[in-house]
């Protein structure tokens, strides 16, 4: 037993013969690390063409309303439809018509009363619109704004129409 006693007693007294060690390396200086790719900045949102003047006071759009079953149309005075307020289910929609693409466009409504944008849910590619429930208080402001009020879309020139009864009777008829 002594045999096996004496190794561990002098195990201490050779360890402290040994060397002091080295420091330990340096730790590797951190890698280099590349700041994250910034995400591009989210596209802007779509703005309607604003009406460039007093549209209070200036010269209406050339054309006329006219009712068509359940709808409004606005012609202009070429004929070609610019403008359309119907009825479908309850619900009233406002297009506005004319060359342009604007899927993701917004359609800004203008009335003595103020002004609303409306994103476009439906898109064609000679027309696009929105739909809301017959009694949203935007068509009272549009019934009764000052004699006109402008329909202001993306990628298409701003409309001023006259307010005419056609319209209103559209209105009245799809709230029942």
């Amino acid at each position: 037993m002594i045999r096996y006693l004496l190794p561990l007693t002098l195990m201490p007294l050779l360890a402290s013969c040994v060397a002091p060690s080295t420091p330990p390396p340096a730790a590797p200086p951190p890698p280099v690390t590349r700041p994250a790719p910034v995400a591009p900045a989210p596209a802007p949102a779509p703005v309607a063409d604003r009406y460039a003047g007093d549209w209070s006071v200036d010269e209406l759009t050339p054309g006329e309303w006219r009712i068509d079953s359940q709808t409004a149309v606005f012609s202009g005075d070429r004929g070609q439809t610019l403008a359309i307020i119907g009825c479908r289910s309850g619900r009233l929609s406002i297009v506005r018509a004319g060359p342009g693409y604007a899927p993701s466009g917004v359609l800004r409504i203008r009335t003595s009363a103020g002004e609303r944008e409306l994103r476009v849910e439906s898109a064609e590619l000679q027309a696009f619109g929105t739909s809301l429930p017959a009694a949203d208080p935007i068509f009272d402001q549009i019934i009764y704004s000052r004699g006109r009020f402008v329909i202001e879309a993306t990628g298409l020139a701003p409309l001023v129409l006259p307010t005419r009864p056609a319209v209103q009777r559209v209105v009245e008829a799809c709230r029942g």
